[in-house]
């Protein structure tokens, strides 16, 4: 089931983004995107992606459990003076946050 979640997560992922934007399965069950005509406020593509995605088992009913993506985002240009793994870490350690805001609920928020 794990393997079918993620075909389907990305299938969503290269579904919604442009033909020049990249879809790497990177390891366990995350992804990175990299969105080379994209500027700094990646935000936009991120709450795009979010909505809207269902999963379906082999029989084609929809999963009785929620699929979810938690997104961080990371701005970087061939030009920018830090190294691009620190770039993907920091894509990273925004994906972390928002995994444990949406844990924590709406109401953490407040």
């Amino acid at each position: 089931m794990g393997d079918a979640v993620l075909k389907k997560v990305a299938e969503h992922l290269r579904s919604n983004l442009r033909a020049s934007d990249v879809v790497v399965h990177c390891w366990g069950d995350e992804f990175l995107v990299i969105m080379p005509e994209t500027s700094e406020d990646a935000e936009a593509t991120r709450d795009r992606l979010n909505p809207g995605l269902s999963v379906t088992d082999e029989t084609g009913k929809t999963l009785s459990f929620p699929v979810t993506l938690s997104i961080g985002t990371a701005y970087w240009h061939p030009g920018d003076p830090r190294p691009l793994e620190e770039a993907i870490a920091e894509a990273d350690r925004n994906m972390y946050e928002e995994k444990q805001r949406k844990r924590a609920g709406p109401e953490a928020a407040q």
